[in-house]
């Protein structure tokens, strides 16, 4: 059963879901968002790490030789922290439901353009430990995050890199020839776990050809046997440096831990009288044949025994401790308890 973000999202950071049972999808795209507006989409939140003065967010017009045109969500860094390839300014899903689970497959794409002013600039978009915003100091997240630099200060090629939670860089071999100012590119990713939640991490980037109206090859890039400190993981895009990128099309494929009740079946952060009516509809008394997850004690049937473990989750409406099963409730258990009696009779 799906967990559904939309509820709590504009037009502009839509939740689909992927035809199979195990894929959850975020959709983060600025095009019904306000132009030249500081109102940061429903889902996200926007943070500045501190690691540099005056960070900003704000929506723009894509920009000359955009994919699609439209609007763009720019970041902006000042004065970042040298030494540091943490990021600066960044936005992060932290209105999902849950964080994605790093002991399974995840991917995705975004699409990215770094301003020209003649300085050292670099995009970036990372996962992990980040829903807090902290990403320094003891209580640090950790996380992965990938960056496509420029070739700002006079550097012949730009230094993209991976960087995990311990400021560590592996960087790009140098063929990988940067990423210049005032292109579209697109970076596809995954993320692959081998062993719990150690796993294998790369990326694709494309580049935007003006004249071909299509993306291009631009370079590969990836590390192996990266292991998180936690299992759940959220996604941001940053800004790292000075100046400023815009985003667009960010999509993120993977699946949610579930940090629903079993009991609540509708997975609506409550056990109420709606989930026993679904758990009702399932009801096949002892010794019954169910995949239901109305089977909460796994014994391959719904009975009684079910119900129990149901009312003694019960909330209520909105959740809470405490709470006395809803008159419909008592009637659905009361109901349960008859007919498994009688079939058990039978």
């Amino acid at each position: 059963m799906k967990r559904y973000l939309a509820a709590a999202c504009s037009l502009s950071c839509l939740v689909a879901f992927a035809g199979s049972a195990n894929a959850d999808q975020i959709v983060l795209d600025f095009e019904a968002q306000t132009a030249d507006s500081s109102d940061v989409p429903a889902g996200w939140s926007y943070v500045d790490s501190g690691l540099g003065t005056s960070g900003t967010y704000v929506t723009s017009a894509a920009g000359a030789g955009s994919p699609d045109g439209g609007l763009a969500g720019v970041l902006v860094s000042t004065n970042p922290t040298h030494g540091s390839n943490l990021p600066h300014s960044f936005l992060v899903n932290s209105g999902s439901p849950s964080g994605f689970d790093i002991t399974k497959p995840l991917s995705g794409s975004y699409d990215f353009r770094m301003v020209h002013t003649n300085n050292y600039d670099s995009a970036g978009f990372l996962f992990g430990d980040i829903k807090s915003g902290v990403i320094t100091g003891t209580d640090a997240g950790q996380l992965l995050m990938m960056s496509q630099t420029n070739g700002g200060f006079g550097q012949i090629n730009a230094e993209s890199r991976i960087t995990d939670g311990s400021n560590d860089s592996t960087f790009a071999p140098q063929s990988n020839l940067g990423f210049s100012d005032d292109i579209w590119y697109r970076v596809a990713f995954t993320w692959t776990p081998t062993s719990g939640t150690t796993g294998d991490f790369s990326y694709t980037a494309t580049r935007w050809d003006s004249n071909a109206l299509t993306f291009i090859p631009h370079s590969t890039f990836g590390i192996t046997g990266h292991t998180f400190n936690k299992p759940e993981a959220y996604v941001a895009i940053a800004d790292m440096w000075a100046t400023s990128t815009r985003f667009d099309n960010i999509t993120v494929t993977g699946t949610f831990i579930n940090t629903f009740d079993p009991a609540d079946l509708d997975q609506d952060g409550d056990v109420d009288d709606a989930d026993f009516g679904i758990a009702f509809a399932a009801f096949t008394g002892p010794g019954g044949s169910s995949n239901s997850p109305a089977d909460l004690d796994n014994d391959g049937d719904v009975d009684d025994a079910d119900f129990g473990i149901a009312f003694a989750a019960f909330t209520g409406p909105g959740g809470g401790d405490g709470v006395v099963p809803e008159p419909t409730s008592l009637a659905l258990i009361s109901l349960a308890g008859l007919i498994a009696t009688r079939r058990r009779r039978a």
